[in-house]
């Protein structure tokens, strides 16, 4: 199955645009961990800094499927998570190997073994690993990729950290954090005052 989908490239550029955000703002936290929805407010994530979004059409096997990345940098590192559908749940297995195929093939390198990742709302026998692997960024420069990838019925997630971060600690509290089970947050609906009646 051959995926089109954002890039190393993709994440290097987003990488670049927020380390020069971070340098206008000056001094904050290395990782300040905030809550960020995803898949319609479906997933629950930490991230170590504020993403930017970003939505593209890509391509899996001449299927059209909107991708949505949200990306950021800290610490060193990119943390990025991308969501897409792939319109039927018995596609979903080959979709998250093709992508992580494609993830590595852009750093010049092979997907390493997988081992199992649990996520919170997902049942133990849910499509769900994680894999690494190390190879180079478009410049040359040496980068290893720490990426869990799962999927619920139809829709498929991958979670990816580039660069390893200034603390180790920072990838596993991000993929630990990955919550399928967390409520959505209830809309409030707040109606308008009524305007005043004149005579």
């Amino acid at each position: 199955m051959a995926l089109t989908s954002f890039s190393t490239r993709d994440l290097a550029r987003l990488m670049a645009v927020a380390l020069s955000l971070s340098a206008l703002i000056g001094c904050t936290p290395t990782f300040n961990w905030r809550e960020v929805r995803a898949a319609d407010g479906q997933l629950r994530v930490l991230f170590p800094c504020k993403p930017s979004s970003e939505t593209r059409v890509s391509a899996v096997e001449g299927m059209k499927l909107r991708i949505t990345l949200q990306a950021c940098t800290a610490g060193g590192a990119t943390f990025a998570l991308s969501v897409a559908d792939v319109g039927d749940a018995s596609l979903a297995d080959g979709a998250l190997t093709a992508w992580a195929r494609a993830q590595a093939g852009n750093l010049g390198a092979a997907p390493q073994p997988l081992t199992k990742l649990l996520v919170a709302g997902l049942p133990p026998s849910a499509t769900a690993w994680r894999q690494q692997w190390s190879g180079r960024m478009p410049d040359g420069k040496a980068v290893m990729q720490q990426v869990a990838s799962f999927a619920s019925g139809p829709q498929v997630f991958q979670a990816t950290v580039l660069g390893p971060p200034e603390d180790p600690q920072a990838v596993e509290t991000f993929f630990a954090s990955l919550d399928m089970a967390a409520p959505t947050p209830a809309v409030t609906h707040v109606e308008a005052p009524a305007r005043p009646k004149h005579p």
